[in-house]
């Protein structure tokens, strides 16, 4: 699944953003009965650069 949001680039804290809105919408729920692990991954696309600038996982 993959969802995006525009959050400033300034913002060192996008993780937590995303997290946050992750688990807000709910986008984990249709996968709860399955038995493999749920890996949360936040990707920050650099605007400037046109690439991947940071990610991180959960």
């Amino acid at each position: 699944m993959i969802t995006n949001k525009l959050i400033s680039p300034t913002d060192r804290a996008w993780f937590g953003e995303v997290k946050r809105l992750f688990d807000e919408k709910g986008y984990a729920k249709p996968f709860a009965l399955d038995s493999r692990t749920l890996i949360k991954v936040g990707v920050n696309f650099s605007l400037k650069k046109r690439c991947v600038e940071e990610w991180k996982k959960d």
